[in-house]
């Protein structure tokens, strides 16, 4: 089982578990079996990121004696492990051969030193066996690798190849090509390293519960609230300089956003009722009242951060298939390049197969590319949990339609036409039906689905035998419904889809939520889902492309210098990484647009009663007779609420809420 610790300190261990990301019987097992631990006081599981964070009296402990055992959790609560009927395998390949190395700065010392010596081995007239030896020193990581995946898994890796490649070039006298190599690898996952650090914490700040406070409206009064109490149905009233807290509709009130936190765009959006808002963007002018539909991490940002922190290539079987490449491909390579030595007698050529990049390069261009895509739907309304279904939108060519999604009577326009373009695209239709022949009859005459394609006053049973069926035929297959009319079938299709506005998001076990009541939403997801194959695909042939000129053409045919070898190996993998990973490769497709819904209108005297706003300070001195330096000078006073309603005309009492730096009616 694949696990390992990725960091450590005195109380606190967090510990990477792939298998915590698809297995939630194995996830909830061993947070039990830590949990009754005497000496944990502390378990935090988090299954999008495959990991687990473990508080612990470090007084009751050692380290490396906790270590040990979460070891033997890990392994037993595979053993305890229950199918319950469903036939379940251990995948063949090790999680850690698709997951991109990282590193500290520190990391790079060594490697440094050895690339410092080998360029000035010349000028300084430094002994070979000194540079030499400094440059085995920098391959010793990649030969501790290669043995321990020799040792603990019985195949080698990327490892294996890298580090025979460095040693070699090493004993030919080469010194700087394998140095150049060493730097260059750990510079990339040191800038790895970072970026992930950066992005977890990030995310782990939209996270946590918001601090401040938020006007909220009850009966046409104003109360400063926590903004970590804001809940669903809310009201709030935010004025200019505010970041919007929580998802929402604007009821009342016009304003200007920046929503370049969430979207990217610095472009000042206008808004107006009955217009959506969201989490982060800030109201740079005018006022808005807010009823609020979704907070905390079930906002569009929350489901971006939980993603921010997961590692979308495990389940995907393009990083599968590029894992089962890798481990049987070593062996084969090391043959070739001996072949090539025993035909020509040139060691250069024989060793330059061993440079092909079949381990670094591919992991993080799929890694890129597909979390890009996640955030990038989540931030426009569509949270797709996993790369595996991303991957599975993308090939799908079955959708099936419960009717409970498209309504009883009337079928939306919107819906019809976005089942159209789906027919468009080749998908065949299916729809299950609810209730009498004659009303889903006609649902599936308004989608313009075959009779035969329809099933009419199904069963639960007969709707997950038509998904099971479907599969065994091989298609891949997107089924679209609720939870209270289709959970069973939803858990049996390919990719599951459902639709949520305000519900718990974050928590929903649908491989697809669409954040808002539109059939358009599919049609989004399905746009994103194969742009991100296409960039995937491209991006490899960008990567594998010129490292198979390089080294067959220049490495074993023309015989280049080495270090050439290790820029064009290296260069394509950072620009992969760090330069086309953020390309916005999905800027061209449209988002749904928010379809303009009945809210419930403010009370009365919340709209005509100039008492009930908050007042800015210029505003509330014009109003008592005062100046603004009175104001600043008495508002933070014990009886500023007796001296405002001493001045008030209507002897109404002020406070000062220097959170949001308004001025709020007192309703005492």
């Amino acid at each position: 089982m694949s696990y390992h610790i990725v960091h450590h300190t005195a109380g606190r261990c967090r510990v990477r578990v792939p298998r915590l990301m698809r297995d939630a019987e194995f996830a909830a097992t061993l947070h039990r079996q830590i949990e009754a631990f005497p000496f944990v006081t502390e378990v935090r599981l988090n299954a999008i990121a495959g990991s687990l964070i473990i508080q612990y009296r470090s007084r009751a402990i050692a380290p490396e004696i906790l270590e040990d055992k979460l070891g033997v959790c890990i392994q037993e609560a595979i053993g305890i492990r229950r199918t319950e009927g469903l036939e379940y395998s251990d995948p063949t390949l090790d999680d850690e051969d698709l997951i991109p190395l990282v590193n500290q700065w520190k990391d790079l010392g060594m490697s440094s030193l050895a690339l410092g010596a080998a360029i000035l081995a010349a000028p300084l007239e430094l002994p070979p066996l000194l540079v030499g030896g400094l440059v085995a020193g920098a391959t010793l990581p990649w030969v501790t690798r290669a043995a321990d995946s020799l040792a603990t898994q019985g195949h080698g890796n990327i490892d294996l190849l890298d580090s025979t490649w460095m040693l070699l070039q090493t004993v030919r006298g080469q010194f700087a090509a394998p140095a150049l190599k060493a730097v260059l690898v750990e510079l990339r996952r040191t800038l790895r390293g970072t970026t992930v650090q950066r992005r977890e914490a990030a995310a782990q700040a939209l996270l946590n519960a918001p601090e401040g406070t938020v006007l909220l409206e009850l009966d046409g009064q104003f109360y400063p609230v926590p903004l970590s109490r804001v809940t669903v149905g809310d009201r709030l009233y935010c004025c200019a300089g505010q970041t919007i807290p929580a998802d929402g509709w604007v009821l009342q009130g016009k304003g200007v956003l920046d929503c370049q936190v969430l979207i990217g765009s610095a472009h000042p959006i206008p808004c107006a009722p009955p217009q959506e808002v969201y989490a982060t963007s800030m109201l740079l002018e005018g006022e808005l009242w807010i009823q609020v539909n979704r907070t905390g991490e079930n906002t569009r940002m929350g489901l971006v951060a939980r993603l921010m922190l997961s590692t979308p290539v495990h389940d995907t079987q393009v990083g599968l298939r590029q894992a089962e490449l890798l481990k049987q491909a070593i062996f084969p390579t090391l043959l070739l390049g001996g072949a090539i030595f025993v035909a020509t007698g040139n060691v250069g050529a024989a060793l330059s197969p061993y440079q092909f990049d079949f381990g670094s390069g591919v992991p993080i261009t799929i890694a890129t590319t597909l979390l890009a895509a996640l955030t990038h739907a989540a931030r426009n309304g569509v949270y797709i949990r996993t790369g595996r279904a991303l991957e599975a939108l993308a090939q799908a060519n079955v959708v099936v339609l419960d009717q409970s999604i498209l309504g009883s009577d009337s079928v939306l326009m919107e819906t019809q036409e976005a089942i159209a373009a789906l027919r468009d695209q080749h998908l065949t239709l299916y729809l299950l039906g609810h209730g009498d022949a004659t009303t889903t009859e006609a649902v599936a005459h308004a989608c313009q689905i075959p009779l035969h394609q329809t099933l009419i006053e199904t069963t639960a049973a007969q709707k997950t035998q038509l998904i099971q069926a479907l599969r065994h035929q091989g298609k891949t297959v997107v089924m679209v419904g609720d939870r209270q009319h289709c959970h069973p079938e939803l858990d049996h299709a390919d990719v599951s889809v459902v639709f949520a506005e305000t519900d718990a998001i974050a928590h929903e076990t649908a491989d697809v939520v669409i954040m808002m009541s539109d059939m358009r939403g599919v049609l989004y997801a399905r746009a994103i889902a194969q742009q991100a194959m296409e960039v995937l695909y491209q991006n490899t042939a960008m990567i594998t492309i010129p490292n198979l000129l390089m080294q067959i053409g220049g490495g074993m045919i023309i015989g280049v210098s080495p270090v050439y070898n290790v820029i064009v190996n290296n260069s394509s993998a950072l620009i992969a990484e760090f330069l086309n990973g953020n390309h916005p490769h999905f800027n061209s497709i449209p988002p749904v647009p928010a379809t303009p819904k009945p809210l419930p209108a403010l009370p009365e005297n919340t709209l005509n009663t100039p008492l009930s706003l908050p007042l800015k300070q210029r505003d509330l001195a014009d109003r008592l007779g005062s100046t603004t330096q009175a104001l600043t000078h008495h508002r933070l006073k014990p009886d500023f609420t007796e001296w405002s309603r001493a001045k008030d005309p209507e002897g109404k009492a002020w406070r000062y809420d220097a959170e949001l730096r308004v001025f709020v009616a007192d309703p005492a």
